[in-house]
């Protein structure tokens, strides 16, 4: 299982990125306890910082192994795949999640996914993660 909790919470992004259906890898909306997400500098994604009086929402997911390699060329050689401990349907469940590793590049600004959705052009990111896909660069 994954956690995803920033911009792939998105179907369209989700299904872009790994040609694979949302609905059919969606477990359950969920929560990442001790953990706050914030804007990347100079980004408009996320990462994540330990913070033990934080939390995250996202999504879990059961994608397959190939589904999580996309995944992980979309998340770039930026992020690691570590293991956590979500909330999930009134039980913990082990899944794994992307974390930004260089900390010094995670501001304080808190990101979150529905002001994200209303603020920004979802078309044209769409095209730009297209073009990531295609060039590796944004």
């Amino acid at each position: 299982m994954i956690f995803v909790y920033g911009t792939l919470q998105n179907s369209q992004v989700y299904e872009l990125v790994t040609k694979a259906s949302f609905d059919d890898d969606f477990i359950s909306q969920a929560t990442l306890e001790n953990y706050k997400c914030v804007y990347v500098k100079d980004e408009e994604f996320p990462g994540l910082i330990k913070d033990k009086d934080s939390s995250v929402d996202g999504v879990l997911l059961n994608p397959s192994e190939q589904t999580i390699k996309l995944l992980s060329v979309y998340e770039g050689e930026e992020y690691d795949l570590i293991t956590v401990e979500v909330q999930a349907l009134e039980k913990k469940e082990s899944a794994q999640t992307f974390v930004y590793k260089d900390l010094t590049l995670l501001t304080q600004n808190l990101w979150d996914y529905k002001e994200w959705i209303q603020k920004i052009d979802l078309s044209a990111y769409l095209k730009r993660v297209e073009n990531l896909l295609l060039t590796g660069d944004w």
